[in-house]
């Protein structure tokens, strides 16, 4: 799938797909709890990214993650490659402080919620 400016992808409904106009940037939006359970539906989201855009994945909605959601970003960061940047966006502290007792800011540009 060939993402362009604008377009909006939804998996059941717990991930979704956003290209935005401003930036150009692929955003992967994730809902509720990443875990196990969404392995399929989020690889399968960023399967469907290009390699040649920046990716953002907006947690801002997750209220628990656990070391397969880790796992699941790690497998995205690997997708990426040597291609685009991949962010974390706007994680709650809780979130947030398993990201960084995982050493994510190091693989990651992270921006919690504000």
């Amino acid at each position: 799938m060939n993402l362009t400016i604008g377009d909006l992808w939804t998996i059941d409904g717990l991930v979704s797909i956003n290209v935005h106009e401003d930036t150009g940037s692929v955003w992967i939006t994730v809902r509720g709890r990443f875990d196990l359970n969404l392995q399929a539906t989020f690889r399968s989201a960023y399967e469907k990214v290009g390699k040649k855009s920046p990716i953002v994945v907006d947690l801002t909605a997750v209220d628990y993650m656990d070391s397969a959601g880790l796992g699941l970003l790690l497998l995205l960061r690997e997708h990426a490659g040597d291609g685009p940047m991949v962010k974390l966006h706007g994680m709650n502290s809780k979130v947030a402080t398993i990201l960084r007792i995982a050493n994510f800011h190091r693989l990651f540009v992270m921006v919690p919620a504000s």
